[in-house]
């Protein structure tokens, strides 16, 4: 089952409707369709099912089911990255949220 973030808070019930990055990944680049069934998790250890309601142009639609939360690892989980081009940071940030990372941090080097 595919997993989404999301940064607003996840209802317990209801529709919502997913962020156009999301939306655009999931019926452009995986295929789903109406009906089928993914995951949002907002990072914090929240997570709902939902399933796909509506697409029409940019907007997906989904219908949520029930909303758990995760027990979050008490272990530290560090994710390192080598010097990347600027326009793939986010997808640096993107990725280890979604295996459920709780806290991602960006640092800088500077030369001395």
């Amino acid at each position: 089952m595919p997993r989404f973030y999301h940064s607003a808070p996840l209802p317990v019930s209801g529709s919502i409707e997913l962020p156009y990055g999301a939306a655009h990944h999931a019926v452009r680049v995986l295929r789903l369709q109406v009906g089928e069934t993914l995951q949002l998790f907002d990072g914090s250890g929240n997570e709902c099912q939902g399933t796909i309601l509506d697409i029409s142009g940019k907007r997906v639609v989904l219908a949520t089911s029930f909303q758990s939360t995760r027990a979050v690892s008490r272990r530290c989980k560090q994710y390192w990255a080598s010097f990347i081009e600027q326009r793939k940071n986010d997808w640096v940030v993107q990725k280890p949220l979604s295996w459920g990372l709780a806290k991602c941090s960006r640092w800088q080097l500077s030369a001395v």
